[in-house]
Formats: structure tokens, C-alpha cells, sequence
């Protein structure tokens, strides 16, 4: 089902309701085709509209505008429990026969309101679920760090993961303005 749609710099963007295999909803999903036909997820909003397509669009730099609802805008004297959330594409090393050794994760957020709280998943190679990897909770604090040791305890085998995929899920007001995630690249065993 196609939503809104936007063209800028040779590419059309727009939205569709999709539900991916092993999903038990669909989701919001910003779709690109460029001036060759490719076809691109640009953005994954996740955001939940019920069963409201996005229907406003409007990219601005690397930031994109979504509204939805009859007249393109969210209620806004309502208050929302939905979980906003956001994937990176699958991580893979530049050279394919080597694997990536996870060392650490930076999430950035405008400083934590008060019971909001910002979840960092991850899933690793063929998984089909994320793991929760930390939860970040404490108020005011715009930056959080989490190091090797507690992610590859909370999720065997991300020192030789062939690809990762990170989820940040955000509730109560938190805002999630960055994200980085650095690895190694090693030698896989089985060559």
C-alpha cells in the first residue's frame, strides 16, 4: 500500500505499509528509486500509525518529514505510548571473508526526560529477533556508551559475526540524535 510521496535529486521517495517475513505487523517504510531504477529502503520509520498510512513526506538534507492521517499531520493533542524506533541496514565487513569483532556502541540523545528510556537491540548473522543489549534510563544524560564486554556477554558470537543489524527503540519522550557502532575486522576460522 503506497502513502505519500516526494522527488528531489533524481530519486522519488515514498512510503509504503510492509510487513516483513517473521513480522507480525507491517511498518512504516520510506522506499527510494533512483534515476536508474534502483530500489532502496531510505529510511525504516517504524513509527506506528495504527492503520494510517504515512501520508506527508518531505525529505530536508538527510532528515526526512512523515505525517499521517487524513490531513497529513499526527493528532497532536494526544499523547503517544508507541514505540519509535530505528534500524541500521545489515553490517558487514568490506572484505567478505572476514567477520566483525563488535568493540563498542554510542547512542546520542537530547538529555533523557524523566521514566523515558532508550533500548539498544542487536541481532547477528541468520537471527531472526533482536536481543537487548542494554537499556539506557538515567535522566538528563545526553550520551551512552556500551563496551565489548557487556554486549558480547548479552549476545554470544559478536566477535565473529559474518553481519550485524542494531535497533534503537526509544519510549517517553527520549530522542535519539546519533548512533555509532565500531568493529574489527577478522579472520574468519573456516578459511
Amino acid at each position: 500500500m503506497i502513502g505519500a510521496k516526494y522527488v528531489a535529486h533524481d530519486r522519488i521517495y515514498f512510503t509504503g505499509r510492509v510487513q516483513f517475513i517473521s513480522e507480525t505487523a507491517p511498518r512504516n517504510i520510506v522506499f527510494c528509486i533512483d534515476a536508474k531504477g534502483r530500489l532502496t529502503i531510505a529510511q525504516n520509520a517504524s513509527v506506528n500509525t495504527g492503520t494510517s498510512l504515512i501520508t506527508g513526506l518531505i525529505r530536508n538534507g538527510e532528515s526526512f518529514w512523515l505525517g499521517a492521517g487524513s490531513d497529513g499531520a499526527w493528532n497532536t493533542s494526544s499523547t503517544y505510548t508507541t514505540v519509535s524506533s530505528y534500524e541500521t541496514n545489515d553490517i558487514r565487513a568490506e572484505d567478505l571473508s572476514e567477520n566483525l569483532n563488535f568493540v563498542d556502541a554510542i547512542v546520542a540523545c537530547e538529555p533523557l526526560p524523566a521514566s523515558a528510556q532508550i533500548l539498544l537491540k542487536a541481532r547477528k548473522n541468520e537471527e531472526t529477533t533482536f536481543t537487548t543489549i542494554a537499556t539506557f534510563t538515567e535522566t538528563n544524560r545526553s550520551k551512552f556508551r556500551i563496551t565489548a564486554m557487556k554486549a558480547k556477554n548479552l549476545l554470544a558470537g559478536l566477535d565473529k559475526a559474518k553481519q550485524v543489524r542494531f535497533r534503537l527503540e526509544s519510549t517517553a519522550g527520549a530522542v535519539i540524535t546519533g548512533f555509532q557502532a565500531v568493529f574489527n575486522e577478522v579472520q574468519d576460522d573456516t578459511f
